[in-house]
């Protein structure tokens, strides 16, 4: 679509593709709410819903791109300068979903906080992030976090090896 000097392009098939995915989370939450409003139902489903419903509104937001064209307008970027940079994100979808079952298997040996700080600090190095402050707190914090949830809160028996 045109407007003056703005052309608005819109991937009808992804904004298709998360509008389902949006509308099933949106059942689901409101399903659950429904069947039972108890918090031990709701803990991980309400979250987990919001949380898919915002991601969907980012990706929907990312599916309509607007151009300008006109004097104002940017050289677009070769093609040639981007290809080796996609063919090494390719890979990285690959690796991660490797790194997740080596977690899986990882679980009950190491336990299921060192495996998820180890997968956590593993993927967002494969993903890019080289600040190891970051890499640790972050991973350290969150696998923390996630074995105290599912002990004492859901109380889920997780082998740990450290919490």
């Amino acid at each position: 679509m045109r407007i003056g000097f703005v052309r608005l392009r819109v991937e009808w098939g992804h904004l298709a593709l998360v509008a389902g995915i949006a509308a099933f989370c949106g059942w689901y939450w409101f399903d659950a709410r429904s069947a039972s409003s108890n918090v031990q139902n709701l803990l991980l489903i309400q979250p987990a819903a919001i949380l898919a419903l915002a991601l969907c509104a980012a990706i929907a937001y990312g599916a309509v791109t607007v151009q300008r064209d006109g004097p104002s307008a940017a050289p677009p970027e070769s093609a040639a300068k981007a290809a080796p940079a996609a063919r090494k994100r390719e890979w990285r979808g690959v690796l991660v979903a490797g790194l997740l079952g080596v977690h899986v298997v990882a679980i009950i040996p190491a336990g299921f906080d060192v495996a998820t700080f180890a997968f956590l600090a593993a993927a967002m190095y494969v993903l890019g992030e080289r600040r190891p402050v970051f890499l640790l707190g972050y991973s350290a914090v969150l696998a923390a976090a996630l074995s105290y949830g599912f002990k004492v809160m859901l109380s889920v028996p997780v082998p740990t090896l450290l919490f």
